[in-house]
């Protein structure tokens, strides 16, 4: 590499340093990640990489970074609209993809960090609503203990059991298998369990009751609302701003919104493992 992409490297490592911790403080005291990093953090990819490709007069340079915006455009709107995802963790990843860009080399920084980013964010997603659960462990063993005796947990759980006992017979059947098989069936038994308590974890700390001027884009309702033949329901991409200011026009003192794990933090963790490790899924495996 040239001296020139060495110092590109550098200098894009400790731009998206800077606008990961800056997004993952603001995600998880507002729940939001600002318009403005992301654009900048967009122009600032597209800016680097063309000038880039000027001095080392080659199309490479830009062109990675317009594939990994678009790439990064691509995974962000599958996430965002299947309701995984808000709108400013979409923009974030644009931002990743147009700084990053997509190499055309084995060794993809780019590809790997993203299958880390999907690793890493389960797992933050885990540790963060265990952290809820912790926070509000009192409100939520009630809420558990109330959902317990619900008429679609104990379906839930007699479908567990059979599938489990099934899981079981196959372990003795298929010996060579018999270990994994009755591993399968212990998780698949505690699998309501795990529902249970990732719900009585949303229901205790991630309802809230909001006036109707809290309400910002992308806030996910909870209860359909029906005024004067408008009908405002529940959306997997949240609340649009026109829909806002219809709401804000309406007679309403309060109204429930949901609210989901700030996955920023997600990007910074899965940053600095592919900086470490590279793929951590290769890693792992080579390491077996």
């Amino acid at each position: 590499m040239s001296i020139g992409g060495r110092l590109l490297t550098i200098l894009i490592t400790a731009i998206l340093f800077i606008i990961f911790i800056i997004a993952a403080v603001v995600d998880i005291k507002t729940l939001e990640v600002p318009d403005w990093l992301n654009y900048a953090g967009i122009i600032i990819g597209i800016g680097l990489n063309a000038v880039y490709s000027v001095q080392m007069a080659s199309w490479q340079p830009i062109t990675g970074s317009l594939l990994g915006l678009v790439c990064g455009l691509a995974l962000g709107a599958l996430m965002y609209y299947t309701g995984q995802w808000g709108g400013g963790d979409a923009k974030l990843l644009m931002a990743t993809g147009a700084l990053i860009g997509i190499q055309f080399k084995p060794d993809n920084f780019a590809i790997s960090f993203a299958l880390n980013l999907l690793i890493l964010g389960a797992a933050w997603g885990i540790i963060y609503t265990l952290i809820l659960g912790t926070r509000y462990f009192s409100k939520t063993i009630r809420i558990a203990k109330t959902l317990r005796h619900t008429k679609a947990v104990a379906t839930a759980k007699a479908i567990c059991l059979l599938c489990a006992t099934l899981l079981l017979v196959m372990a003795f059947i298929v010996k060579p298998l018999m270990i994994p098989l009755i591993a399968l069936a212990i998780t698949t038994y505690i699998l309501i369990y795990l529902i249970i308590a990732v719900k009585s974890v949303e229901l205790s700390s991630m309802y809230k009751w909001i006036t109707p001027d809290k309400l910002v884009e992308g806030d996910w309702l909870v209860h359909e609302i029906s005024i004067d033949g408008i009908h405002i329901g529940p959306r997997k991409t949240g609340l649009t701003k026109k829909q806002i200011q219809q709401i804000q026009k309406m007679p309403i003192q309060k109204l429930m919104v949901k609210y989901g794990v700030p996955f920023t933090p997600a990007f910074l963790l899965a940053f600095i493992a592919t900086l470490i490790w590279g793929n951590i899924i290769f890693a792992i495996a080579i390491s077996l």
